[in-house]
Formats: structure tokens, sequence, C-alpha cells
């Protein structure tokens, strides 16, 4: 935690960096430092870095849904040819 001048060029108030507003003039301290992190270099690199790993995360999840329904489609697969094989053996024995 750091104090901080109030980001309001009006009020002269020292505030906590962690502070959701000023306690004197209301000015929204997280918002503004939120909007001044994302625009700066290490706040983009940051942010790239998080969508990265969202994206990642994203592929993941992809790939154990089609994993997930290759599964199930194998498994259909074997239970329709057991059926089928046992219609030809009745077949066969008729």
């Amino acid at each position: 935690m750091a104090l901080i001048k109030c980001l309001e060029p009006e009020c002269t108030k020292t505030v906590s960096d962690k502070a959701e507003y000023c306690p004197e003039c209301g000015f929204p301290i997280a918002a503004e430092l939120k909007k001044i992190w994302e625009a700066s270099p290490e706040g983009k690199a940051e942010l790239t870095a998080r969508q990265r790993r969202e994206k990642w995360k994203q592929e993941d999840r992809e790939r154990a849904d089609r994993k997930a329904k290759e599964e199930k489609d194998q498994v259909e697969k074997a239970r329709k040819l057991e059926i089928f094989k046992e219609i030809r053996e009745k077949l066969n024995d008729s």
C-alpha cells in the first residue's frame, strides 16, 4: 500500500492507492488507477499475458471436450457393432 495524492486535480487529499474512492472528493481512485495501469506498457503486457492464459485455458477446455466426444462416439460405435453382431448371429441361426 502506498499513499498517493488524489487523482482529482482540484483535490489535495492524500489517499491510499488501494482506496476505491477519495474520502474527500469522492473521485474513483481505483477505477482511474486501473485505466492508467492498463494504458501503460507494463499493464498492456500483463493484460496480453492474461488474455493468452485465458485463450490457452479455453483451448484446453475445447480439447478436453473434443476428446470426451470422441470417446463417447467410440463407445457408441462399439455398442452399435455389438448389436449388429447379435442381429447377424440370430439371422444366421435362423
